[in-house]
């Protein structure tokens, strides 16, 4: 990034022909996070040459995620060989109007010829007939005021005043926006007689803003609970597969993989008996041009990790005490509650209840011979279309044509399997060969009583 150092006689609103720029290339942009900041810094040295440096404080990455640096780098500049103009110089930064600068100068001192800080305040009153201006220019080592410039004109049927400053205090004096034609107005904010606000960028509570975006960046700790203990038994049973979610959050030691350390250091955690470390960093935001994305929240690559839309939710990974799917206005009985984590569509839960209640069903029919349901089944091994070929490959029966499947355990529409038909069939197929076994083994009691 190249910042274009600019000095002239006269102030940026009206430079003069005169006008001197010098090119200070800083590599990265200078970024501020809370209250860290990036920090430039110009000084002289003991012969006299400028000298350049940068304290970083941030880091942004490509995705213009800021995050804190853990300890602070120094960055060297090459600094081009700047001359003044004799009397007053006006120094600013070419189209950074919001930088929050400190400036410290030095002058030359004719009794010693050596350079020392300084303190100036110069004033000019300049009248006229139709126009009353006042310039103020103000120099103090360590007060935050530079400049001021005062404005007031007044003519046969309209007046104007500007006030041009680093800070206006009104001393607990009040804008009277109801006034005709008062109004507050710049590039990107703006403020109606009636209240209205409107704003295409700015910074509101910590969060950034933009035409469409509403955004923060995440830094922080991560709070580990019983859930993610679940998830971490889950994936090193195989139950669930990795993904770049379980390997941020799970992965403590950061060796490329979960395993049963992990899952103790985990433990330890959520007892209380060893200290968390354990940082994530992401981003929250508000986009009201994705209507699958209204809301969410990602990670620090940029994958999306949760999210809120006109079609419904999505995640990576919910975690909570009670999840409740279905009708939040039926009865208890036709909640189901479930801790859900993982890839491909896998739930992970404490325990499954269906509803078998008598008053919810009707056209009764007992079930025929279940085994023979069961015996016509072929059961594969297989990976889903989005597994890699090294995954551990999942179990069951494969829906198609030229695949052997009963209808009687797949869904309504036959696009999958009816979990608690096919559990009902494999119970009533085990009665049945249990009336088999207890029929074989009063066989053999007899043929040996009859011995």
């Amino acid at each position: 990034m190249i910042l274009t150092l600019c000095i002239d006689k006269q102030p940026k609103t009206n430079p003069s022909n005169e006008l001197k720029t010098y090119e200070i290339n800083i590599g990265n942009r200078l970024c501020s996070y809370d209250d860290v900041y990036d920090e430039l810094i110009i000084t002289l040295n003991d012969v006299n040459q400028l000298e350049g440096i940068i304290k970083r404080r941030c880091n942004i990455d490509r995705f213009d995620i800021i995050t804190k640096l853990q300890q602070e780098e120094i960055q060297t500049l090459e600094i081009p060989e700047i001359t003044l103009f004799e009397g007053t110089n006006y120094v600013y930064l070419q189209d950074f109007d919001y930088l929050n600068m400190k400036i410290e100068y030095l002058t030359n001192v004719e009794m010693n010829k050596h350079f020392a800080k300084t303190e100036e305040f110069n004033s000019a009153l300049v009248l006229t007939a139709q126009e009353f201006n006042l310039k103020l220019s103000k120099k103090l080592d360590g007060e935050e005021f530079t400049h001021a410039n005062i404005a007031l004109k007044l003519n046969d049927d309209t007046s104007e005043a500007l006030i041009d400053a680093d800070k206006i205090n009104m001393r607990g004096k009040t804008f009277d926006l109801t006034a005709d034609e008062m109004a507050i107005e710049s590039t990107n904010f703006g403020v109606t007689k009636e209240g209205h606000m409107r704003a295409t960028s700015g910074e509101i509570g910590g969060f950034n803003l933009d035409s469409t975006h509403f955004y923060n960046n995440i830094d922080g700790i991560y709070d580990y609970s019983k859930y993610d203990l679940l998830t971490v038994q889950a994936y090193i049973l195989g139950v669930i597969q990795s993904s770049s979610f379980l390997q941020g959050i799970y992965d403590y030691s950061n060796e490329g993989t979960i395993n049963a350390l992990d899952l103790l250091k985990i433990s330890k955690i959520i007892q209380g008996i060893d200290e968390n470390h354990k940082t994530v960093q992401g981003r929250l935001e508000i986009n009201s041009e994705n209507p699958k994305n209204c809301l969410s929240v990602y990670s620090s690559n940029g994958e999306v990790m949760a999210s809120i839309g006109v079609n419904g939710a999505n995640a990576e990974n919910f975690t909570g005490r009670n999840l409740i799917l279905g009708n939040p206005d039926s009865s208890a009985e036709d909640k189901t509650k479930i801790v859900a984590s993982g890839d491909t569509g896998i739930i992970h839960c404490v325990s499954v209840v269906q509803s078998s209640l008598e008053k919810k069903k009707k056209n009764f029919e007992k079930l025929g011979n279940a085994l023979d349901i069961i015996k016509n089944i072929d059961i594969y091994k297989y990976h889903m279309k989005e597994d890699k070929d090294t995954d551990k490959k999942h179990i069951g029966f494969v829906i198609g044509e030229g695949y052997i499947y009963s209808e009687e355990v797949t869904s309504k529409n036959n696009d999958g399997v009816d979990i608690y038909a096919l559990a009902s069939v494999c119970c009533k197929a085990i009665q049945e060969q249990q009336k088999i076994i207890e029929q074989l083994q009063e066989k053999i009691e007899r043929l040996e009583s009859d011995k």
